[in-house]
């Protein structure tokens, strides 16, 4: 076992930082955490790399730590800022934040914990190859950036445990990314992930942009509190994700990318608002989903706003421009689930326009959940309507035109009713 914490540390304040240090073409193996860790830095460099073989992270710039001591190798040493994060499944622990600093080149396996951290404002992460991360951590991602205007692009992701990209904080940018074969080990998570809990600070976090990605195989593996399949035991493929925007995620622009082969949906957008997905393609195959059996998942509008703080100011979601790909004769093209502890359902959840639609031979079909909330008859009449004009776009795909005019009458009719028992 080795003995040594960490092979390189390099350590500064954000009063003082460590500026324009190049680590280039080092051979890094064999340490209890780190290949290398910046924590303080400025304008520092790690490329042409190699690092395998550590307990933890291979590449930290920021002095990432899981805060859950027993979760991972444990660790002996910690950064000096001490700055503590919840990522929403995980608690994290940062050292001083790092600013304009580069991993790029490297190549980076076998390792117990993320491929390559981020944590600060401008930091970069460019053309790695990372592989096998997580041999210790499962819960952790091949490559997390905290922070804002942070990038990571032209990485090659293979066999993750968890996530490929976990993403938490403002305006960072992931284009370019091949990710293949993640979510390995574990259940209820993504390809690429977003991911705050918190909707004060959901609503401030905006600006992420995921462009030009490719998401291949995302499979998923376990048994989760909250997910309905396999009940028992553990199966997979099972409940993953392509894009995942848990929480209150909002602002994000998803465009251009190609997602295929998910264990779950394509994408899943919890609890959050404003976020643009456009000119993307989505296939998936004709084997039923497990958890969630639809291309996109929404959940409850402003989850935790339960004041309506936020959630008039947030612009539905909104999908335009996108292809849709998949068979399964039970497949939706999207569902719209309700949380439990969640304050009630907002049909303004998402706008779909212009995308192209192809379930070859079958209807395309949407979802309600039967237990979304209508607090009052003329939410439930309401709730009706939506259900009708379900119908209609299935009888639109059908062409029978004399159903869909006794529908739209039946539609109008009822939209009046509500009015007038919403106005009474």
């Amino acid at each position: 076992m080795p003995v040594v914490e960490d092979l390189i540390v390099v350590t500064g304040t954000a009063e003082q930082p460590v500026e324009h240090l190049r680590f280039h073409g080092f051979t890094l193996t064999e340490a209890r955490q780190d290949g290398i860790s910046l924590e303080g830095a400025r304008e520092c460099q790690v490329t042409g790399c190699t690092v395998r073989h550590v307990g933890g992270v291979g590449i930290n710039v920021g002095y990432l730590r899981n805060a859950v001591r027993g979760v991972g190798l444990p660790w002996r040493a910690a950064g000096v800022g001490r700055k503590p994060v919840h990522s929403g499944d995980r608690e994290l622990l940062f050292g001083f934040p790092c600013t304009a600093c580069r991993a790029a080149g490297n190549d980076v396996s076998q390792v117990g914990g993320e491929g390559i951290a981020l944590y600060g404002e401008g930091n970069v992460a460019d053309n790695n190859h990372l592989s096998q991360t997580g041999t210790y951590d499962r819960v952790c991602a091949g490559l997390t950036m905290v922070g804002s205007r942070q990038i990571a692009s032209h990485n090659n992701l293979r066999d993750m445990p968890r996530d490929g990209i976990f993403i938490n904080g403002r305006e960072n940018l992931a284009e370019y990314n091949d990710i293949r074969n993640s979510m390995l080990y574990t259940a209820d998570n993504a390809a690429i992930a977003l991911r705050q809990h918190d909707v004060a600070q959901a609503v401030v976090d905006r600006g992420n942009t995921l462009r030009f990605n490719r998401l291949l195989d995302t499979v998923g593996y376990g048994s989760y509190p909250h997910c309905t399949h396999p009940g028992e035991g553990y199966g997979s493929p099972f409940c993953s994700f392509g894009i995942y925007l848990d929480g209150s995620i909002c602002g994000v622009t998803v465009y251009g990318n190609i997602v295929a082969r998910c264990g779950g949906t394509s994408v899943f957008v919890q609890f959050g608002g404003g976020n643009t997905f456009e000119n993307n393609l989505f296939v998936e195959g004709d084997a039923e989903r497990l958890q969630f059996d639809s291309m996109v998942f929404f959940g409850t509008f402003m989850f935790a706003d339960g004041d309506g703080k936020y959630a008039e100011k947030e612009p539905p979601n909104r999908f335009q421009h996108n292809i849709f790909a998949y068979g399964g004769p039970k497949t939706d093209l999207y569902r719209v689930g309700q949380w439990r502890s969640s304050p009630g359902w907002d049909t303004r959840q998402a706008t779909f326009d212009d995308n192209l639609i192809w379930h070859p031979g079958l209807p395309v079909t949407t979802w309600l959940h039967d237990k979304l909330a209508a607090k009052s008859l003329a939410d439930l009449i309401r709730l009706q309507c939506l259900q009708i004009q379900r119908a209609i776009a299935n009888l639109r795909q059908r062409g029978n035109l004399k159903k869909i005019q006794q529908q739209l009458v039946e539609v109008h009719r009822l939209e009046n009713e509500a009015d007038a028992l919403f106005l009474n």
